[in-house]
């Protein structure tokens, strides 16, 4: 089986998450042959049997792989809102499958127009490759956010909540995935925000958002054994139904507040859901996670 995982940001964090990684753990598997090319680096005599648009889902290359016999997959995320959206559902007889993050995910995009291509929810690996084990406190000292700084609303709010107890509130940008020095992982949006503009539909924007995104952040904090409080994702959700309580789940700000002060004052309860991080991170290994990608592409192109 022979997979290409393409875009046109080749330098991009998402795209070596999304498209260079999962390419180079499925060429472990015997039988497949996987790489990333930019999609701009492409060649009209190459052949590959399925073609995976990582986020980014350029038409034309759609057309072109669909019309020399190729099966083609998107693994879209949350590039299902942006704005090069309406070009693909016009296209959509060209698309054999999408990956997803969540059957809300499913239910929103047949409900958007893709209603013929064969969808599978796939987990999000960590990116923690070497099991490490950061060193467990006591005493709660930084908590944190890790990521696109957007996806951390309320951000005063947070630096005052942290101030007040006399503890670092730690943000870091997604190229700097430094998780060993945090003690409690932060991920939180305000699905009522309109403050989005990259998004195709504007009504509701973010709570789109939050039903398409993977469960990146939950398996990364877990992947370190750190306990973290999240806006409730579908996806994370769905990670909890198979690592129970290695995260606190919540719906609004003031519950947000409630959870961090539980875990920052109870020293047994961080070190139990530490245990149940670290006990189950293995799920969500790349390793794992590969073979799940190559089972939904064998399933594509058995599909008539």
């Amino acid at each position: 089986m022979n997979i290409l995982f393409t875009n046109h940001l080749p330098n991009r964090v998402g795209t070596a998450c999304m498209a260079k990684q999962p390419a180079e753990w499925l060429n472990k598997i015997e039988g497949v042959d996987a790489k990333y090319i930019p999609t701009q680096l492409l060649k009209n005599n190459m052949f590959f049997d399925v073609v995976v648009f990582a986020k980014q889902c350029d038409v034309n290359v759609l057309r072109w792989a669909k019309n020399k016999g190729m099966k083609t997959v998107w693994h879209a995320c949350d590039g299902m809102f942006y704005n090069f959206r309406d070009d693909v559902l016009k296209n959509k007889e060209y698309l054999d499958g999408i990956i997803t993050t969540s059957d809300v995910y499913k239910k929103t995009i047949k409900e958007i127009g893709f209603k013929d291509q064969m969808m599978e929810n796939i987990f999000h690996h960590h990116c923690n490759f070497n099991n490490e084990i950061p060193e467990f406190r006591d005493k709660v000292k930084k908590i944190g956010y890790i990521g696109c700084s957007d996806q951390l609303h309320k951000q005063e709010k947070f630096k005052e909540f942290a101030k007040k107890r006399n503890i670092e509130l730690v943000i870091r940008g997604d190229k700097d995935l430094r998780y060993h020095d945090l003690d409690i992982g932060l991920a939180y949006i305000d699905p009522e925000s309109t403050d989005y503009p990259n998004l195709a539909d504007k009504e509701n924007s973010w709570q789109e958002r939050i039903n398409s995104r993977p469960n990146t952040k939950i398996v990364n904090y877990m992947a370190y054994g750190i306990p973290s409080v999240l806006t409730n994702y579908p996806s994370y959700k769905l990670t909890e139904e198979k690592a129970k309580n290695c995260s606190f789940l919540v719906e609004n700000f003031n519950d947000y507040t409630l959870r961090l002060d539980y875990l920052i004052n109870n020293k047994a309860a961080r070190l139990k859901m530490r245990e149940i991080c670290i006990e189950n991170r293995d799920k969500f290994h790349i390793k794992n996670i590969s073979k799940d990608f190559a089972k939904f592409f064998e399933k594509v192109l058995e599909e008539k």
